[in-house]
């Protein structure tokens, strides 16, 4: 589904990508009436996707579940079942149908452009609706609303619209950016802050944008000073031989026309543990975990390599691995940094095989870059 036209503006650096999506703004739609402009004796509230009542913005799940509740008006309290000895079910006690519609926009909904209505559904299920509208693509919005039947069969109001936002579905979604580092960090050095200054054309008028940031370890990201989150430890942890998490921040608010700095802090999380490495200053005396991070491999060009090439020259080639990831920085703040999978594993020297990659390089790089590896051999045996 691709219903709104996106205008789009990719940053590169910190491994982020930073994407400017024009969109129609998100205004609240009242309840409407029940049949006939009689007054409901229930409402839906609490409106959820996968389990979050917090409108959530990057799903990975295509066809989500959906979930709801329902409460009593205060015209309920007139209901027969309220009288002495009634044996009557009130019409809170159980819903009788439902009735969800989605659409790419508010005004769509409104409008009744839908992508999915499950029309009346004769069920008492309120959780774990499965979305089954149009196929939801990246960046997708989907705003949807419901409507249920009450124990009396009588139709509530609309709910008022929430929405949610489709993450980055595909690999290519990451272009144009690229993972970066800090080379040659020694690890009694403090973590290093990621910072970069872009402009955005004074003219421009900014609707909508979104952050989306993933790193190995933690990270902590701010945009002009201001912190874009009070979430500790993200973006979670993951096993990083096999993936790294990430997450999707709403910068609409926070970007500004003319200059702008996106600001990183980093931590170590569970990507890397070092048995040796104790804290006294605050009492920590034995080992922060009893299992460590496996050293990877680092080095350098031993020779000048062009763009293209899918084999490299290095001085060292102990801990890298075949399905791991070999890593060339020239330099330039992580700019040119390329990531590659790991093919063959040679000797090492300007004299020997080398380490071969796919897929070839984009840039030349030269002598001396450094080299590192990531990723290990047992990778795609133990996902644990």
């Amino acid at each position: 589904m691709s219903r709104t036209r996106h205008r789009t503006r990719g940053l590169m650096g910190a491994g982020v990508c930073l994407l400017l999506i024009a969109s129609q703004a998100l205004a609240a739609t009242p309840a409407a009436a029940g049949r006939g402009g009689r007054v409901p004796d229930v409402r839906v509230v609490n409106l959820q996707v996968d389990g979050r009542y917090d409108e959530p913005l990057g799903m990975d799940d295509p066809d989500p579940t959906l979930a709801w509740q329902i409460v009593e008006t205060p015209r309920a309290a007139a209901h027969p079942c309220h009288r002495p000895r009634a044996r009557q079910a009130c019409p809170g006690d159980r819903q009788t149908a439902y009735q969800v519609q989605a659409a790419a926009s508010e005004s769509d909904l409104d409008r009744g452009r839908l992508i999915w209505d499950s029309g009346r559904v004769e069920s008492d299920v309120q959780t774990g609706v499965r979305y089954a509208g149009a196929p939801l693509e990246s960046r997708d919005r989907v705003v949807w609303r419901v409507r249920v039947w009450d124990a009396d069969e009588r139709p509530s109001g609309w709910s008022e619209a929430s929405y949610w936002e489709m993450g980055l579905l595909r690999q290519s979604d990451w272009a144009p950016a690229r993972w970066i580092e800090y080379p040659g960090r020694a690890e009694n050095q403090p973590m290093p802050i990621f910072a970069r200054q872009f402009t955005i054309d004074r003219r421009a008028r900014i609707e909508d944008a979104r952050l989306y940031l993933s790193g190995v370890g933690l990270h902590k990201p701010s945009l002009n000073g201001r912190t874009l989150t009070d979430e500790v430890l993200a973006p979670g942890n993951s096993n990083y031989q096999l993936s790294s998490e990430y997450r999707t921040y709403d910068v609409s608010k926070e970007l500004r026309t003319g200059g702008n700095t996106l600001g990183v802090q980093l931590g170590n999380g569970p990507a890397y543990v070092r048995r040796s490495v104790t804290n006294p200053a605050v009492g920590r005396t034995a080992p922060y975990s009893w299992w460590q991070s496996q050293l990877k491999g680092s080095g350098a060009l031993a020779t000048d390599v062009a763009a293209g090439a899918t084999t490299v020259q290095v001085t060292d080639v102990a801990n890298y691995h075949v399905g791991g990831s070999i890593n060339i920085d020239t330099g330039d703040g992580g700019d040119r940094l390329e990531s590659r999978t790991i093919t063959a594993i040679g000797t090492a020297g300007p004299t020997g095989t080398g380490i071969a990659f796919t897929p070839g390089l984009a840039g030349p790089h030269s002598a001396g870059a450094l080299v590192t590896g990531s990723g290990n051999n047992i990778a795609a045996s133990d996902a644990s």
